[in-house]
C-alpha cells in the first residue's frame, strides 16, 4: 500500500513536467519551421494526444480529498510506468528520430496506431487508481 496523496502528487508531477516539456518542444519545432505549412496538422495531432490526460490529472489531483487514504502500490507503479512509457512514445513521434522514413506530420499520424491504444490503457489505469482506495 502507498499513501494515495503521495502517489497522486508523483503522478501529477510526472504529467505536468513531461507535458510542459512536450509543449516546449512542439513550440520550438513550430517556430523553427519544422512543420512548414502543416503546422495546424501537427498541433491538431498533439493537443488530443496529451491534453485530455494532463487535464484529468490536474483536475483530480487538485480536487480529490485523499487524507489518510491508501492505494495499491502495484496499481500506482503500473500507472506511473505506463504514463512514462506513453510520454516517451509521444516524444518519439514528435522528434521523429528515424530520418528519411516519415515527414514529421506523417510520423505523428502513423504514431496514432500505437498511441491510441496505449493512451486508452493509461486513462483506464489512472481512472482506476484515482477512484479506488482502501
Amino acid at each position: 500500500m502507498i499513501s494515495k496523496s503521495i502517489a497522486q502528487r508523483r503522478l501529477l508531477i510526472l504529467w505536468v513536467i513531461s507535458g510542459l516539456l512536450l509543449i516546449i518542444i512542439m513550440i520550438a519545432r513550430t517556430v523553427g519551421g519544422m512543420y512548414g505549412s502543416k503546422v495546424n496538422d501537427a498541433w491538431s495531432w498533439f493537443m488530443p494526444t496529451i491534453l485530455p490526460t494532463l487535464s484529468l490529472m490536474v483536475t483530480v489531483a487538485t480536487t480529490q480529498q485523499t487524507v489518510n487514504q491508501k492505494s495499491s502500490k502495484m496499481l500506482y507503479q503500473m500507472a506511473f510506468a505506463l504514463s512514462f512509457f506513453y510520454q516517451l512514445l509521444v516524444l518519439f513521434a514528435i522528434l521523429n528520430p528515424i530520418p528519411n522514413t516519415y515527414t514529421p506530420t506523417e510520423m505523428m499520424r502513423t504514431s496514432n496506431l500505437w498511441l491510441g491504444p496505449i493512451q486508452g490503457l493509461v486513462a483506464a489505469l489512472l481512472g482506476v487508481f484515482f477512484v479506488k482506495s482502501k
